[in-house]
């Protein structure tokens, strides 16, 4: 019995002894998962913690490098080293004004050192003076014309069938010509060849200097010649020439007839209003009499055969070289005292040449400055017709300042500049 009772204890015990190890085992379970969690917690506790010191730290380096940045805005610091520091002068150290001037001055001497022989350089080799065209050409020197400024035309009276024309620089105006064929119409006006106004009085003195010049020349008071007026370049002003030349022949009371040989560019027949009807085309190839053509004009004793425009370059050597051309020439001397023709200039036209056979005696215009020595001399040296016809050089257009910087005293040039000057 006793046993029984033991053994009963013994189970209650065990059965006590079981339920507590039960609530032990569950409360260590809770202990165990508690702990779990809050090392969990820790570590990201620590995670935390270690991200919050760097992102304070990042600030601070952000925060410090905005202050820096603020103070060099405000504040600019040089990494320059002062050595010494600058003094305020006392009195102007430069630039000096005398080296200033003496500078000045030995520039503007080289300067126009370099400028007055670039200018020497330039004309050397040009037709400047009289004493230029015997030394480099080796042609005889006919005289100087002088450049002039003309006056603007007075109007043309009613009827007469003239317009004015503005005066120009360097070239001279017709005038008041009146060009016609037949007789004189009545009451017309005498033509105002040649410049008015400025320096009239010396080219007029210009034109007939070079109309003594050809009289002296041999056989050049003989009657009957024919006198062809050429340039080595267009633009030298020998249409102006041979217009006036032949208005002073005929003024002198000599018979005149004036042709206007360069179909190309025929400027004397515009000059004169010569657009209609037959001219140097027509009469040389024989569909005109070449009497027929000829248009007398307003001052006694001057004609003028015209060479209308139209004609072709292929046919301007044709018209030139043509026979017709000589046997008109031939028969004009029987009629005229004088026959000037204005031919083409030398270059760049092949036709210049083409009537030199028909001419007793060739004038070449040169102008002063422009015209080249040597271009002049291979013209005239390659032909053997023009170089056995040629009477000699005319300077044209000179300029009274251009012509004493080139003239060497006592030379016939510097003598000229004188007398200009007076």
């Amino acid at each position: 019995m006793a046993l029984a009772q033991r053994l009963e204890r013994a189970r209650g015990e065990l059965a006590v002894a079981e339920a507590r190890v039960g609530a032990l085992r569950d409360s260590l379970g809770d202990a165990l998962g508690d702990s779990a969690a809050a090392g969990s917690a820790q570590v990201e506790l620590r995670a935390l913690e270690q991200r919050a010191a760097t992102l304070s730290s990042l600030y601070q380096v952000l925060l410090a490098r905005a202050e820096e940045v603020e103070q060099a805005r405000s504040l600019p610091v040089s990494t320059v080293r002062i050595l010494a520091l600058a003094e305020v002068p006392r009195a102007a150290q430069g630039p000096r004004a005398s080296r200033v001037l003496g500078a000045a001055i030995l520039l503007g001497l080289m300067i126009g050192v370099a400028l007055a022989a670039l200018r020497e350089w330039r004309g050397r080799g040009l037709l400047n003076t009289g004493e230029d065209v015997r030394r480099l050409t080796g042609q005889e020197f006919l005289g100087y014309v002088p450049e002039v400024i003309s006056a603007p035309s007075r109007a043309a009276r009613p009827g007469t069938g003239a317009e004015p024309q503005a005066g120009r620089r360097g070239k001279l105006e017709v005038g008041s010509a009146v060009f016609w064929s037949g007789r004189r119409a009545a009451g017309a006006p005498a033509p105002a060849l040649g410049p008015r106004g400025q320096g009239a009085l010396r080219y007029a003195e210009a034109v007939q200097g070079l109309r003594l010049a050809l009289d002296l020349r041999p056989g050049g008071a003989v009657g009957g010649r024919a006198i062809g007026i050429t340039s080595l370049n267009p633009g030298e002003g020998k249409t102006t020439l041979a217009r006036d030349l032949a208005a002073a022949l005929a003024q002198g009371g000599a018979t005149v007839l004036l042709i206007d040989a360069h179909p190309r560019s025929p400027a004397l027949s515009r000059a004169i209003g010569a657009t209609t009807g037959p001219g140097l085309a027509e009469a040389v190839l024989g569909t005109t009499p070449w009497a027929e053509a000829v248009r007398r004009t307003a001052e006694p004793g001057l004609s003028v055969l015209p060479c209308l425009a139209g004609v072709s370059p292929g046919r301007a050597a044709q018209v030139l070289a043509a026979r017709g051309f000589r046997m008109m020439i031939d028969e004009a001397r029987e009629r005229y005292d004088h026959i000037l023709v204005d031919l083409p200039p030398l270059t760049p036209f092949v036709e210049a040449k083409a009537p030199m056979r028909a001419l007793a005696r060739v004038v070449v215009v040169a102008r002063a400055g422009r015209t080249s020595a040597e271009g002049l001399t291979e013209a005239i040296s390659t032909d053997p017709v023009l170089a056995e016809r040629v009477a000699g050089v005319v300077l044209n257009r000179v300029r009274a300042a251009d012509l004493a910087e080139w003239s060497e005293a006592p030379s016939a040039a510097s003598y000229l500049v004188a007398y200009r000057a007076a």
